[in-house]
This record gives structure tokens, C-alpha cells and sequence, in this order.
């Protein structure tokens, strides 16, 4: 009895290193295929042994990060933890993503606009519309058409599956503030939000799919061929249009209809709703107009872009991502973005587009306002420490968690927010210059 009982824990002891031996094994040997993972993530690099590197830490902490990434079933261990915190607690383990009501799946961004939480005030909301106006009077002296459009965003067309613990809805949000100061001011403006919302009891087919955070693939065609008879009433021009043929409803879902759903990494992803697919074709460009664009937007304006857009209707289109890369439609690589290649691109095009969702509202343009507003109604050069100014106010607009601080610090000083940014970008910009001296 006591052989057999000695016997069995050999057995387990056995079966325990085997089991810490398989990651171990996989990660040199690579015995099963391994799936990746969906979503966006910037890859460690692999450490490399110096001397120098191992007497002070670096190298244990390098190879310690990439080790965390690359061993062995990493990828599906991620997946049975996901789908485990998914199934039991509905837990989302992705960045920023909330499981509301019956599966609907969000971003907090998105519910924090929707609740103000993210509201940048009254005097600096009044600022950028004010400048918006005084900017499109300006450059339609010039003959270029500037264009205000107001993506849709999911707490606002589907706030009835937002979990209740995230509070009411707000008057005071920078969509609903924005959008009334627009049309007040006389902007160039379409409201796809207010439209989406009107149109949601009778689409035929849905307009924001269940599983993913941007519109869905029939309602940005949908909102492509609005812009295309705005762009051509605004500028009393006849572009090539949009022929629909006829939608087809799908259960296998295609880009972006279900990107937050993928990015959550589960075993066995949400059951999506099915979905309307336009087929389309644009008209001859024979005897139309060639109006060339250029796109300032953050990513509701990639499923417009990537159904080549140009040179079908538009002639070619420059699209700003953030205002951060440049993505061209004549052929030539991405680049960076800057202010001497925005001027640039503004002054060579017929319109000037700036997209946002209301997740975004607060930061419309990204720094491009203040650049166009120096260039077209102050006709100032920038100056190189205006230049490093800017890049940080970009920079501050792009990163979340310096918002968080700037958004604190304003509220505690009583300083509009595009102030305080523009204070903490001045002081980066001296301090960086102090140390080139």
C-alpha cells in the first residue's frame, strides 16, 4: 500500500514537470500553431546579454519583459483568461472596454463622453468654434471649402445597454455643446450623430453593429455618399456618386464590425448581429468635377478611406490620422505629419475635412486649428519655438493619461482647457530649449 501510494506521487511530481516543461518546450520547439492575438500592441524586442547590461539591471528587466510575451501557449493561456473573466464576471480584459447590457460592447471613452465626464467647458468649447468660423470664412476666400463633420458615437445611439452604475446622460457633453455652437456660428457642419440617432428606429439595416466600436459598414457608406452631395452643394460642383446595387445581410461580419469583439481575444466570440453590406459602384468620372480633399480625423474616417474613395469620386485625398500620419492616395508612402506639410496640403486642396466621434470632441483637429488659423487669418510664420509648442500641444491631445492631468489641473485653476494646455506645452518647449543652450 505504501509502494503504491510512493508510486503515485512520483506519478504527479512527473506530471507537474511535465506540465511547467511544455511552455518551456513550445517556445523552442513550436509543436502547435499558435494563433495570435487581435488588437493593437507594440512588441517587446529580444534582450541581448552584455556585461554592462547585466551589472545594472537592464538586461534582467529587458528579457524579463519579452520573456512575458513569447513563452510558450502564451497566446492561448490569454485566451482561456479572457474567456474565463468574460463568462464569469462579465469582464472585459481589453483596454477600455465595458460589456454592457445584452453583450452590447463599448468603450469607456465613449461613455465618458456621453456622461461629460470628459466636458473641456463652455469658454474653451465657444474658443474652437469661434476660431472654426473665422478659419472657414478665411479660406473660402482662397477657394478651399472647410468641413466640419460630427461622427457618430456608440453611447449616444445605443445608451439603452450602458450599465447603469456609468450614471445618466449629460446636457453638458463637447458633442452636444459643440454641435449647437456649430450651427449657431454658421459652420460648415454634418451632424452624423444627430442624423444616425433619427434614422435608428428605421434603418432597414443597423447602423452600429453589436460587437464593434466604430459605424458599421453600411452606415459610413451611408455616410460617404452624404458627404460626397454635401462636398458637391457646398462647392455647386457635379462629382461622380455613389450607384447602390443592393445590400446584402451577412453573419460573417467584416471590418470593423466586430473589432472590439476580436480585440477581446475569447475562445468563442460574441455571436454577432447580422449585418448589411453594400454593393456599390461609383459613377463615371467623365465630364465631373475633380475635387481633391484633405482629411484631418481619427479612425471613423478609415472605413470611408479604404473603399478607395480616390480617385472614384474625389481625386486623390491626404488623410491626417489624429494629425499624426499622413496616409496619401496618389501612390506615395505614409509620413509623419507636421505643420509645414499641412499648410502645404490645405493651401493644394479644394476641401479641408475635420472628422471626430464624440469620444474625440475635445480634441477636433488635433493642433491643425491653431496651425490653419496662424497660416490663414494671422498669415504668421511659425517661429521654431511656436513650432516645438505645438508638436507638445499634439503631443499633450494624444496621450490620455496627460489629458487626465491637464483636464485636473484646469479645473483646479479655472483655466479653459485649451489654455492650460497650451501653458504646459509653452513650458515644455522653453524647458526643452534651456537644455539645447
Amino acid at each position: 500500500m505504501e509502494n503504491k501510494g510512493h508510486g503515485l506521487k512520483k506519478f504527479l511530481l512527473a506530471g507537474i514537470l511535465v506540465v511547467l516543461l511544455l511552455p518551456l518546450v513550445q517556445q523552442h520547439v513550436k509543436m502547435f500553431e499558435s494563433k495570435p492575438l487581435k488588437g493593437f500592441a507594440v512588441p517587446k524586442e529580444q534582450a541581448f546579454f552584455t556585461m554592462g547590461q547585466w551589472w545594472d539591471g537592464r538586461y534582467q528587466l529587458r528579457y524579463e519583459e519579452w520573456y512575458n510575451e513569447n513563452f510558450g501557449f502564451r497566446n492561448a493561456l490569454v485566451r482561456v483568461h479572457n474567456q474565463l473573466a468574460y463568462s464569469l464576471y462579465d469582464e472585459a480584459k481589453a483596454v477600455d472596454v465595458i460589456t454592457g447590457k445584452e453583450n452590447y460592447l463599448y468603450e469607456y471613452n465613449y461613455i465618458k463622453a456621453y456622461t461629460g465626464i470628459d466636458f473641456i467647458g463652455y469658454p474653451a468649447m465657444q474658443m474652437t468654434v469661434d476660431r472654426l468660423k473665422t478659419l472657414q470664412d478665411s479660406m473660402e476666400k482662397q477657394n478651399i471649402t472647410l468641413i466640419v463633420c460630427l461622427a457618430p458615437g456608440k453611447a449616444s445611439f445605443y445608451p439603452e445597454y450602458i450599465p447603469d452604475s456609468y450614471g445618466p446622460a449629460s446636457d453638458s457633453t463637447n458633442y452636444l455643446v459643440m454641435a449647437k455652437m456649430l450651427s449657431g456660428k454658421g459652420v460648415n457642419t454634418i451632424d452624423y450623430n444627430k442624423w444616425f440617432m433619427d434614422m435608428k428606429p428605421k434603418s432597414e439595416f443597423l447602423l452600429y453593429p453589436r460587437t464593434g466600436i466604430h459605424w458599421s459598414r453600411y452606415g459610413s457608406t451611408m455616410a460617404l455618399d452624404s458627404l460626397i452631395r454635401y462636398v458637391e452643394h457646398k462647392r455647386n460642383v457635379d462629382m461622380p456618386g455613389i450607384i447602390w446595387e443592393r445590400t446584402i445581410l451577412s453573419d460573417s461580419l467584416r471590418e470593423p464590425d466586430e473589432d472590439i469583439s476580436l480585440a477581446m481575444n475569447l475562445i468563442w466570440p460574441i455571436k454577432p448581429d447580422p449585418m448589411g453590406y453594400p454593393v456599390y459602384h461609383f459613377e463615371d468620372t467623365t465630364g465631373k468635377a475633380k475635387v481633391s480633399m484633405m482629411a484631418i480625423s481619427d479612425s471613423y474616417f478609415w472605413s470611408i478611406f479604404d473603399v478607395g474613395l480616390a480617385p472614384k469620386s474625389f481625386s486623390d485625398i491626404d488623410f491626417y490620422y489624429y494629425f499624426k500620419e499622413v496616409h496619401h492616395t496618389d501612390g506615395s508612402p505614409m509620413s509623419m505629419a507636421s505643420n509645414e506639410t499641412a499648410i502645404e496640403d490645405a493651401s493644394g486642396h479644394q476641401v479641408v475635412m475635420l472628422m471626430c466621434t464624440e469620444a474625440n470632441a475635445w480634441g477636433l483637429g488635433w493642433g491643425f486649428i491653431d496651425c490653419a488659423y496662424d497660416h490663414f487669418v494671422s498669415h504668421r510664420m511659425i517661429d521654431p519655438k511656436d513650432k516645438l509648442v505645438q508638436a507638445y500641444e499634439n503631443s499633450i491631445r494624444m496621450n490620455e493619461k496627460w489629458m487626465q492631468d491637464i483636464r485636473k489641473k484646469a479645473q483646479e485653476n479655472g483655466v479653459p482647457l485649451d489654455s492650460m494646455i497650451h501653458m504646459d506645452a509653452v513650458y515644455m518647449a522653453e524647458q526643452e530649449m534651456l537644455k539645447k543652450q
